[in-house]
């Protein structure tokens, strides 16, 4: 008979997988006993108590009763964990089969057991049954009864399993580099496991210096270490070495605590840093480390299990991965994907699109309402300071939420500056967008300037127009306050949405109609309030009536305000200008540097460090 077996421990569930093609058959539970088939005879046993896995104790372990009432504790774990609890068995044989194992990158487990008595199964009852009954310190004291039925053990062997790297692992780790993302891997594996994997996932590389900070006891010895680390590691770098850092949990124990700011200064000259052996808070801690540097990076933390949760929550941004170990990691993530090479695409191009995507519609807002409310500031000078408006309460209200909204709503979805092949091929092109560098005070004023200038043209030149007692009707009649404001008005709106369609580089579908959209609705909405007499309980006054329709009709000052928008749009046409010829020669210099690496197989990027991704 074929099983299918589910785990939420991939281990687990490759140990039962490899047992079965040895003739070691699981059946499942039925009637409470535990069925295996042994070579052709089935055996049952009674499954008394299962003491959970911790990151703590780093085992786990479960008390049997076979058909013979002989009990059992079984239990698994790291070596470290396990060896020293044994008083039987070949433990030293053991140890060299695990460290064999460890140097092939293979993930280790011991194994053991102890045969338990009628005496000790009741004493461990009782201590359990308190334990769990508690109401102070639960946790603390069910861990000390697992660590004391722990003991005495007779070590059975050591199991050894391949776990395999995810498809584009290393491309994706060299993508982030060249985007000026420093990488940590951050795991629970041991150090020769750990290190080999670094190098076969493009972690590590040859050539790199391995500055190792491994099985240190002592803070005084760890102090002396990390400063002899710190020299070689300054040497390497002005000698343009590359620098790889390899840190155990309990050299980090100290390392941590008593000396966190030159072990930051270390990780810092280290184009990688591998910390191994660590148990989840070890994990957080160390994101909390660089979190905490003077830099201050923004710090991303990505994982698959229950593990890494702390990590993840720790992190600016949490990263969880769908993957064998269950969902914990995905559920306390802020967003999640299924494969790690998702990674690549999600920050050097969906990433990229949305920060300019943000960046733009952040300073959009900003400049939009300078340009708008700044001619009513204009105004107060030449109305002696009184409390009469510039625009009409209509315009005040709707220039937001209708007349400027949908443009820049659906360039904040759509809008793509670059190719999506471009982002990435060209990882590089992600360290223009580090360090918040759209939403700097440079940009702020500029877009600010550039309102302010916008407003000076709008409210002086159609103010410069009105003046001199100049009627441009048949009929003679002057133009009044209001139509002073609808003209400004109008002019602004048309300008602000212009603006916007010079900062565009993908006119979608949605965006070109948005435009339109935007064009016709506000000819409809001006028409419908100017061009009906609304009771007074609707509206308190009837200035505004016909005036949309007197103003339209009326060539000259369309003219004007054709004029005053190009007056006006001139240093975003000549911004944009230069924008996009820098754009062109650099992807020219880009074209050119690949052509000469693939003749001369010889190309180098830099691996400035702006942020970190913990795995």
């Amino acid at each position: 008979m074929e099983y299918e077996y589910q785990s939420s421990s991939p281990d687990e569930k490759a140990f039962v997988e490899a047992c079965r093609r040895y003739a070691i058959i699981f059946h499942g539970l039925k009637d409470g006993m535990l069925e295996i088939t042994f070579k052709g005879k089935m055996k049952r046993y009674q499954q008394l108590h299962v003491l959970e896995f911790d990151p703590t104790r780093k085992r786990m372990s479960v008390i049997i009763k076979n058909e013979e009432g002989e009990v059992y504790l079984l239990c698994k774990g790291a070596e470290s964990a396990i060896l020293d609890r044994v008083i039987e068995g070949e433990k030293q044989i053991t140890l060299q089969h695990v460290n064999e194992f460890a140097t092939y990158g293979l993930r280790t487990l011991v194994l053991a057991q102890r045969k338990l008595s009628e005496k000790d199964i009741a004493l461990f009852d009782a201590k359990l049954q308190d334990a769990r009954t508690s109401l102070q310190n639960r946790e603390e004291k069910l861990a000390e009864v697992f660590d004391f039925m722990e003991n005495e053990l007779h070590v059975l062997g050591a199991t050894a399993i391949e776990d395999k790297l995810q498809e584009d692992v290393p491309k994706t780790i060299e993508s982030l580099r060249m985007a000026g993302i420093k990488v940590w891997v951050l795991t629970g594996d041991k150090e020769e496991t750990a290190v080999n994997i670094s190098y076969s996932a493009g972690h590590f590389k040859q050539g790199m210096t391995e500055l190792r900070l491994t099985k240190i006891t002592d803070s005084i010895e760890c102090a002396e270490a990390v400063r002899r680390h710190m020299i070689s590691a300054e040497n390497n770098f002005s000698q343009g070495k590359h620098n790889a850092l390899i840190i155990d949990g309990t050299t980090l124990t100290h390392a941590l605590y008593d000396h966190g700011d030159i072990l930051r200064d270390l990780c810092h000259l280290c184009v990688a840093v591998l910390c191994c052996r660590m148990s989840p808070l070890q994990k957080a801690e160390v994101v909390k480390l660089i979190k905490n540097g003077k830099d201050a990076p923004v710090t991303a933390a990505i994982g698959d299990g229950a593990n890494d949760v702390s990590m993840i929550q720790e992190a600016h941004v949490g990263l969880g991965i769908m993957g064998k170990e269950g969902r914990q990691a995905v559920r306390n993530s802020d967003y999640a994907f299924s494969k790690f090479k998702f990674l690549n695409r999600m920050l050097l191009l969906h990433g990229h699109f949305f920060y300019i995507r943000i960046s733009t519609l952040v300073n959009y807002f900003f400049y939009k309402n300078v340009a708008f409310i700044t001619a009513q500031l204009f105004y107060m000078f030449f109305s002696a300071f009184s409390q009469q408006s510039l625009f009409d309460s209509f315009y005040l209200m709707f220039y937001n939420i209708t007349f400027t909204s949908l443009p820049i709503f659906l360039y904040s979805l759509f809008e793509q500056h670059t190719k999506q092949s471009t982002l990435l091929e060209q990882p590089q092109l992600y360290k223009k967008i580090t360090r918040n560098r759209k939403l700097t005070k440079k940009y702020f004023i500029q877009w600010n300037a550039l309102g302010l200038w916008h407003a000076v043209v709008f409210f002086f030149g159609v103010f410069l127009m009105f003046d001199g007692d100049i009627t441009f009707y048949k009929d003679g009649k002057m133009m009044g306050n209001w139509m002073l404001g609808s003209v400004v008005y109008i002019t602004c709106v048309l300008a602000v949405n212009i603006k916007l369609g010079l900062e565009t580089y993908y006119w979608s579908a949605p965006i070109f109609f948005s435009y339109i959209f935007a064009f016709v609705g506000n000819v409809a909405m001006t028409s419908l309030y100017t061009g009906l007499l609304w009771p007074d309980l609707i509206i308190s006054h009837q200035d505004f009536f016909h005036l949309f329709f007197v103003h339209v009709s009326c060539g000259p000052i369309w003219l004007c305000m054709i004029l005053l928008i190009v007056i006006a749009l001139l240093p975003d046409i000549l911004i944009r200008c230069i924008t996009d010829i820098q754009k062109t020669k650099n992807d020219s210099r880009r074209i050119d540097c690949q052509v000469y690496c693939y003749e001369n197989a010889t190309f180098g990027f830099d691996n400035t460090s702006e942020g970190v991704v913990s795995t």
